[in-house]
Order: structure tokens, then sequence, then C-alpha cells
């Protein structure tokens, strides 16, 4: 698959907008920064580009699932 001339994020979305809001809220929160990457990283593979550092997008995927499931964000940060 050929790629396309850039990655496209649809800024409306309610993930891009969620992720705004948040990022007002709380602008130097380590998951808040995750969670506005996140759909960045998202949209390369699906735009035919690679990942440059894809473990690092397995560290921040694994980091969003524990959040999702109750995990408390300073147990988090101490284990990385």
């Amino acid at each position: 698959m050929a790629a396309k001339e850039r990655p496209e994020s649809n800024p409306y979305l309610s993930i891009i907008e969620t992720s705004r809001q948040k990022t007002e809220a709380d602008k130097n929160g380590k998951s808040v920064k995750d969670l506005v990457i996140l759909p960045y990283e998202v949209a390369l593979p699906s735009s035919g580009f690679s990942l440059e550092a894809s473990q690092t997008h397995a560290n921040r995927i694994y980091m969003m699932m524990k959040l999702a499931l109750g995990a408390d964000e300073d147990d988090l940060t101490a284990q990385r």
C-alpha cells in the first residue's frame, strides 16, 4: 500500500474533542500527553506510514489500558 502524502486525523472526532478538553484541564499530566499523542500514532499506520518507535507506542497503549481499568496514574509512572 502506498503512503498518502500526510497522515490524517479528523478534528471533529469525539476522541479529539475529549482530548482537547482534558488537555485544557490538566496541561502537565502524563496520561493526557499520551492521550493526545495516541490518535496521531494510530493515524500513521492507517495512512500507510511506519511508526519510528513502535515500542514507545506499545507502552503508551498499555498505559492507556491500565488507566481505563482504573489503575492509579502515580503507580503507573513508578512502573516505567
